[in-house]
């Protein structure tokens, strides 16, 4: 087995090789891009009308039942289906690459694109 060092080494070496700028960014085919984020689309859409088939599907959470009150699990299920909808438009329009590389870049604390 791997001692936790090792993995802190093999991480450290692929930052390091995306601060040089070896790796470069690719994005998707329209031709799956654009179906994969329709389908999306539809579960997310499906999520908020079908509401009550979710619930029986995977229960309430008890979460949302303590901090919404009662029905709070239908309303989450409603909040998971809009977010879910939204990351369908994100990736059918590919604005999910831009907001990836942002979050990749605070993880990697990389300032600046063009570095």
């Amino acid at each position: 087995m791997r001692g936790i060092s090792s993995y802190v080494f093999i991480l450290s070496s692929y930052m390091e090789k995306w601060n040089r700028g070896c790796y470069t960014v690719r994005t998707m085919s329209p031709f799956i891009r654009i179906p994969l984020g329709l389908a999306i689309m539809v579960v997310g859409f499906f999520m908020v009308k079908k509401t009550d088939v979710v619930l029986t599907w995977f229960g309430q959470v008890p979460f949302a039942e303590q901090k919404f009150g009662p029905g709070g699990s239908r309303f989450f299920y409603k909040l998971l289906g809009i977010a879910v909808t939204f990351i369908g438009i994100f990736i059918a329009t590919n604005v999910i690459s831009g907001i990836l590389e942002d979050l990749a870049g605070l993880l990697t604390h990389r300032t600046d694109p063009n570095s």
